[in-house]
C-alpha cells in the first residue's frame, strides 16, 4: 500500500529569516515555464508534441522549463494491447483546463493567452510562443526543492522552499508537488513514423504528492519564506533513477507562477547567482562603431565558485564580438572563481561590419561543477546596416533560403534576417528606424502570427513600412472560425484591416496552378506557375478576398480558375503584398524572383499604379441590395461580380457607362464588383450586400 505522509513547517518573516533559505534565491526573477502536456497513448500526433516540448527544454536555459505529460482521456484509456498510464489524477486537470477532445494540447502555467476564451489548453504549434511569453514575465515567487529517497524503506522525503520577493493579489496560494517518470518503454502509435513498440514514454505523470490541487500557502506577501516537507512511498514498479519531482505555485487551482524539477534521488535546486543589466539588449547598431553591454555578475552561493561564462554569437563573419571580466577578454569563453556574494562587473562588446544583419549574441553562465544548476542567460540582438529585414517564423526557416535567394536576385543589398519571434521587441525597442520593408516568411506555421508582431506590424504599416507576407493558411488560422485555428480579436483585426484580407476558404490539393491576375498593372505580366507541395503532402493554398479597396495580384487556374490567392493594397502610408502560398510553392523559380522584384519596385515607386480608377468615378445602389443593382461606371467599361469564393458570376461590357442587373436569383451575402476599363486596365472593386 502507497502511504502518502505531510510535514509541512511554515516561517513568515522580512527580515530575520532570510539567512534560512537554502534551495531558494530571494533575487526578482521571471517565471519557470511549466508545461503540462495531454497525451495518450493511442494519439498518433502525441509524438511530435513530446517533440515539441523537448525542443523547448533543450533550446532554454537548464532549470526555465518543467514538462509533465499527463495521460488522460480518450487516447490514453485502457485498452487491449496497449498499457495503463492514466492516474486518479488527470481527468480533473483535464476538465479544469478544457473541453476540447483534440490531442497533443497543453497549458503552459495554466495561463490562459485568450481572454475572450474560456479554456488554457493550446495546441502544439501554440507551445513554443506561449513558453517565450511566460519567460517575459516576472514572478513574485521563486521555487527551490530537495528530494532524496530511501533505498530501504522507498520513503521519498521532499522539501520545498518558496520566497516572496512581491506581494500577491491572493490571500491564499498553493504547493504542488508531482512525481514523474521518464524512460518508460512501451507502444505508441505515432502517424509519422508508424506504430512504435519500444517508445521511450518520459516526463510522465506518476503521483500528485500534494494532491489534486495542492496545498495551502496562507498569507503570502513579500519577504515570506515557505518551508514544506512531504514524504511519500514509491511503488516497487516505479525506477527511481528515472523520476524527477517538479514543485510549482498556483494562485488557486490556476494561473502557476513559477516552478522546479530536481531528480528525485538526490535532486536539490542549485542557484549560481544572478546577471543584471540596466541596459537595452535590443538595438539598433552602426559599422564599425563599438556598441557595450553591461552586467553585473554575483555569486549568491555560500561557497567560493568557479563559473564559466559563454558568448554563442551568430553574426556574418565581418562582425566582431567579445567579453571581458576582470582584465580576461574572450570572443567565447571566460572561467573566472567568485568568493560568496562577490559581485564583480561584464562587459559584452559587437562591433558591426559593413554586412547587413541582426547580430544574435546569448551569454550564459554555468557551473561545470553544479551542471544541474540554474543556467544565467541573456540575449543580444543588435540590427546594423539594413533597409529591408527578412522575418521567419520558427516554423518556416527552413525556406528562408528561398526569400534570401529571390531577394539577392531582385537587387536586394541590405536586407537582414531575424526570427520572427524578436521581431516585436525590435519595432518596440527603435531599432528598425531605418527599415523600409518587411518580407515575412509565414510558409506553413501555426499559430501564423502572435499578437505583438500584429500590432508592430500594424503601427509599421502606419509609420509607411512596406509589407511582404506569403504563407498557405494564414488567412484560415488567423480569420476563420475553425477550433483547430489561433485567430485572436487583435490578429483579426489585423487581417481584414491592414492586410485587407477575407477568408473564403481553406484549398485542397487540387488547387496546383496559379497565374498573376493579368489585369492587375503591377504584377500581371509576370505569367504563371505550377504550386508545388512543399509541406509533406500537405497543400492547402487558400482562397481569398480582397477589402477595402484591394485588389486581386494572384488566382488559381484549371477547375479553380479565377479565384483568387493574392492581394495588394496601398494604403498611402504603408503597401501589402498578400500572398496564400508561400515562396516556396512557386514551381517557376524565376516567377518567384520576379514576384519578390515586382513588390520591391512597386514598394519603392519604380512602378505606379497610379492608373487605376478613382473610387469617386463609381456608383453602385442600392447598398444593401434586394432585387437589382444599379452601377454607373465610365464609358466602355467591362463589370465583373464575383461570390464570396471568388467565383466569376456575371460580367458584361457596358458602352454607356450604365448598367443594370437582376440580382434575384442569387443568394444572399456579400459580392465583389470589379471594374476595368481602357487598354491599360484601369480597374477598381467594390463590395456589394444582397438581401432577400
Amino acid at each position: 500500500m502507497v502511504k502518502n505522509l505531510l510535514t509541512v513547517i511554515v516561517f513568515f518573516s522580512c527580515c530575520t529569516l532570510l539567512s534560512a533559505q537554502e534551495l531558494v534565491t530571494t533575487e526578482k526573477m521571471n517565471r519557470v515555464a511549466v508545461l503540462e502536456e495531454y497525451t495518450g497513448v493511442r494519439c498518433g500526433y502525441c509524438p511530435e508534441g513530446h517533440e515539441i516540448t523537448r525542443k523547448i527544454k533543450a533550446d532554454n536555459p537548464v532549470g526555465s522549463v518543467v514538462i509533465i505529460n499527463i495521460h488522460e482521456g480518450t487516447f490514453a484509456n485502457p485498452a487491449s494491447g496497449y498499457p495503463d498510464y492514466t492516474t486518479p489524477f488527470g481527468t480533473a486537470l483535464r476538465e479544469l483546463a478544457t473541453n476540447s477532445p483534440g490531442y497533443p494540447m497543453a497549458t503552459v502555467n495554466r495561463h490562459k493567452f485568450d481572454p475572450n476564451v474560456t479554456n488554457t489548453t493550446l495546441s502544439r504549434n501554440a507551445w513554443t510562443d506561449a513558453a517565450r511569453d511566460i519567460f517575459k514575465m516576472a514572478s513574485p515567487v521563486n521555487v527551490g526543492l530537495e528530494s532524496n529517497f530511501n533505498k530501504t524503506t522507498r520513503e521519498l522525503t521532499v522539501n520545498v522552499e518558496a520566497y516572496y520577493t512581491e506581494d500577491v493579489k491572493e490571500t491564499k496560494n498553493f504547493v504542488h508537488v508531482v512525481l514523474k517518470e521518464s524512460k518508460i518503454i512501451g507502444i505508441q502509435l505515432d502517424y509519422t513514423n508508424g506504430t512504435q513498440n519500444n517508445y521511450s514514454h518520459d516526463n510522465m505523470l506518476r503521483h500528485m504528492i500534494t494532491g489534486q490541487w495542492g496545498d495551502t500557502i496562507n498569507s503570502p506577501k513579500t519577504g515570506t519564506l515557505v518551508k514544506k516537507q512531504y514524504t511519500y512511498t514509491v511503488p516497487d514498479n516505479f525506477v527511481i533513477e528515472n523520476c524527477e519531482i517538479a514543485a510549482f505555485i498556483t494562485q488557486s487551482k490556476q494561473e502557476i507562477y513559477s516552478g522546479a524539477e530536481v531528480k528525485a534521488d538526490g535532486g536539490k535546486t542549485i542557484v549560481l547567482g544572478t546577471m543584471k543589466t540596466n541596459d537595452k539588449l535590443i538595438v539598433s547598431g552602426t559599422m564599425e562603431q563599438k556598441s557595450d553591454f553591461s552586467f553585473m555578475v554575483k555569486n549568491t552561493m555560500k561557497e567560493k565558485s568557479t563559473i564559466k561564462i559563454s558568448l554563442t554569437s551568430t553574426q556574418p563573419n565581418d562582425w566582431k564580438a567579445e567579453l571581458s571580466m576582470e582584465g580576461k577578454t574572450s570572443g567565447d569563453n571566460i572561467m573566472i572563481d567568485l568568493e560568496p556574494n562577490q559581485e564583480i562587473p561584464l562587459h559584452a562588446s559587437v562591433i558591426p561590419g559593413s554586412s547587413a544583419a541582426v547580430g544574435n549574441y546569448v551569454i550564459k553562465i554555468s557551473s561545470e561543477k553544479y551542471p544541474e544548476a540554474f543556467e544565467l542567460r541573456k540575449e543580444i540582438n543588435l540590427i546594423a546596416n539594413a533597409d529591408e529585414l527578412l522575418i521567419s517564423h520558427t516554423d518556416a526557416v527552413k525556406f528562408e533560403s528561398n526569400y534570401k535567394t529571390s531577394l539577392t536576385n531582385a537587387g536586394s543589398a541590405k536586407c537582414a534576417s531575424a526570427r520572427a519571434e524578436i521581431f516585436a521587441d525590435l519595432f518596440s525597442n527603435n531599432a528598425l528606424t531605418g527599415i523600409k520593408n518587411i518580407f515575412y516568411n509565414i510558409s506553413w506555421s501555426f499559430p501564423a502570427m502572435s499578437d505583438d508582431n500584429a500590432l508592430a506590424l500594424q503601427n509599421a504599416l502606419d509609420e509607411g513600412v512596406n509589407l511582404f507576407i506569403a504563407g498557405q493558411d494564414i488567412a484560415w488560422d488567423i480569420g476563420s472560425n475553425d477550433t483547430r485555428a489561433h485567430g485572436t480579436t487583435i490578429t483579426k483585426s489585423f487581417l481584414r484591416n491592414y492586410l485587407s484580407v477575407l477568408f473564403i476558404s481553406d484549398g485542397d490539393s487540387t488547387i496546383n496552378e496559379m497565374s498573376m491576375f493579368a489585369d492587375d498593372p503591377i504584377f500581371g505580366q509576370l505569367g504563371k506557375s505550377n504550386i508545388v507541395d512543399a509541406h509533406n503532402k500537405n497543400l492547402y493554398p487558400e482562397v481569398v478576398s480582397p477589402l477595402n479597396g484591394a485588389y486581386p495580384i494572384l488566382q488559381y487556374e484549371g477547375a479553380h480558375e479565377g479565384k483568387i490567392g493574392g492581394i495588394r493594397h496601398d494604403f498611402k502610408m504603408g503597401k501589402v503584398v498578400y500572398l496564400g502560398i508561400g515562396i516556396e510553392q512557386i514551381e517557376d523559380k524565376t516567377l518567384a524572383d520576379n514576384i519578390i522584384k515586382t513588390s520591391r519596385d512597386w514598394f519603392a515607386g519604380v512602378l505606379s499604379a497610379d492608373d487605376e480608377l478613382n473610387t469617386e468615378d463609381i456608383r453602385v445602389s442600392p447598398l444593401p441590395a434586394q432585387n437589382t443593382v444599379n452601377i454607373t461606371v465610365p464609358n466602355n467599361s467591362t463589370v465583373e461580380l464575383f461570390d464570396l469564393f471568388g467565383t466569376k458570376i456575371y460580367s458584361e461590357k457596358t458602352v454607356s457607362g450604365i448598367l443594370q442587373f437582376d440580382v434575384n436569383n442569387l443568394p444572399s451575402g456579400t459580392y465583389t464588383v470589379q471594374i476595368r476599363t481602357g487598354n491599360i486596365a484601369k480597374r477598381v472593386s467594390k463590395q456589394i450586400q444582397i438581401v432577400h
